[in-house]
């Protein structure tokens, strides 16, 4: 009876597989455990991931001038205003950034010291949390949050032009600045360590930038913040404890909503179409709406920790990296915030430590990994 199902139904099995199944049904294992079995020799099966596994192929490897470290988020992208396509990338070691051309060689590549303005790199003892490109109406600005502050520098990274110590009380050592965002076209967002944001305004001739608001806003050190680029002016932030909150900047910041805690920390936050999207270091993707105020999706995405994540506005897609040693790609749904998966590979043997989307499309991204001076880069 039970060979009579599978000649039905699998037919179209090669000779080979279906001659070791139809052996397996004859020599009495069980109805259910045969029919996983059926299902994973199936052709279809093969068919369906064998389209996951080749969205992307990997093309090439950056290099980078000292290794990257063991931080979140620890790859960012400087994109061309014209073409909105990667020109460099900056990856962090301990006080230093390495600036590495993508595609122009004639671009030299940089390692930049983060030291206190007007002083000389003689011996660089500054933690480096995050970098950030931000396009601030005519200008291309270097944003560098450390344990000196925020820093704000020309395009190459050689010139200060703002600094502040972001410390909200006397120094006893351990502060640092954490989470970047750009909220419109002149406003900067960055938390710190005591979980306080600040909001400064940068004029169109950078002099002076000004702090508009000082709020405390978590309990625990900030992690990562989001701001909506499509308008709205909605700020999304996080902290150590995984706890989020919504915001609205208007003359300051308004409270919109919080959410609930997952007890670890939220490390990478996107938002887009009405959704917020948080990568945990539980390994989960949540994605939460900005309408609903409620969690739409959850995702048991990674083994281990993500360590970092991005999003390409274009398409929806949604990277995360991890130190399971896999890179995935996702696909959001624009219209019910679902989580679907379009790619994955293993980096064998290396903790992933930053991804990027080097494009708006997401058809092109990059990931580094801790104590490696490779950067690989993958293509559709």
């Amino acid at each position: 009876m039970v060979g009579n199902f599978f000649v039905k139904n699998y037919a179209a099995l090669d000779g080979v597989c279906s001659k070791w199944l139809c052996d397996c049904v004859f020599f009495g294992i069980s109805f259910q455990i045969t029919k996983i079995v059926l299902r994973l020799y199936h052709p279809s099966y093969y068919r369906k991931e064998f389209t996951e596994e080749q969205m992307y192929e990997r093309n090439g490897t950056l290099t980078l001038v000292s290794s990257a470290t063991a931080i979140a988020n620890n790859l960012s992208v400087q994109f061309a205003p014209q073409t909105k396509t990667a020109q460099t990338i900056a990856v962090i070691h301990e006080g230093y950034i390495n600036v590495i051309p993508v595609y122009n060689s004639e671009i030299r590549a940089k390692y930049i010291p983060c030291v206190e303005s007007g002083t000389k790199p003689r011996h660089v003892s500054t933690s480096v949390t995050q970098v950030m490109w931000c396009d601030v109406k005519r200008h291309q600005l270097l944003v560098v949050a450390s344990s000196l502050g925020v820093q704000i520098f020309d395009e190459d990274g050689r010139v200060c032009k703002f600094s502040h110590p972001c410390v909200d009380m006397p120094d006893g050592g351990g502060n640092f600045a954490r989470g970047l965002a750009l909220i419109g076209h002149d406003m900067l967002c960055v938390g710190n360590s005591s979980g306080t944001i600040r909001i400064f305004h940068i004029p169109e001739d950078l002099d002076p930038v000004v702090k508009i608001d000082h709020k405390q806003v978590h309990k625990k050190a900030v992690t990562d913040i989001a701001a909506s680029v499509t308008g709205g002016n909605l700020v999304v932030t996080a902290d150590d404890s995984g706890e989020l909150s919504l915001w609205r900047l208007e003359r300051e910041l308004h409270l919109v909503s919080m959410f609930p805690t997952f007890r670890y920390p939220c490390t990478s936050l996107k938002i887009w179409e009405g959704f917020i999207l948080c990568a945990f270091g539980s390994g989960h993707i949540r994605v939460f709406g900005t309408k609903t105020l409620s969690l739409v999706c959850e995702v048991a995405a990674h083994a281990r920790w993500i360590t970092a994540a991005d999003l390409a506005p274009d398409t929806g897609y949604f990277l995360s990296v991890s130190e399971d040693s896999f890179v995935k790609v996702w696909q959001i749904s624009k219209r019910d915030g679902m989580v679907s998966l379009k790619f994955s590979a293993q980096v064998q043997d290396n903790l992933l430590v930053g991804g990027k989307f080097l494009c708006s499309g997401g058809e092109k991204f990059c990931v580094s990994t801790y104590e490696s001076c490779n950067v690989i880069c993958y293509c559709a």
